[in-house]
C-alpha cells in the first residue's frame, strides 16, 4: 500500500491491483482493481474498521 493518508486519528489507505493472473484453462484474467480500507488510531496501534473493495482502478 503506497497511498496511505492520515488525519488525526483516522487514516485511508488504498491497495491497487493491475496485473494478471494465469487461468488453469488458458489464458489469463487481467486484475485491475482497487480496495479502500478505512482505519482508526487505537492506542498506539492502527486498526481497519471499514473496508471498501474490489473498484474499478484506471492507472494513470
Amino acid at each position: 500500500m503506497l497511498d496511505i493518508r492520515v488525519e488525526g486519528q483516522t487514516a485511508t489507505a488504498r491497495k491497487t491491483f493491475n496485473d494478471k493472473i494465469a487461468i488453469e484453462e488458458g489464458g489469463s484474467q487481467i486484475l485491475n482493481w482497487q480496495s479502500v480500507f478505512f482505519c482508526t488510531k487505537e492506542g498506539s496501534a492502527w486498526k481497519i474498521s471499514g473496508f471498501v473493495g474490489f473498484l474499478p482502478f484506471a492507472p494513470g
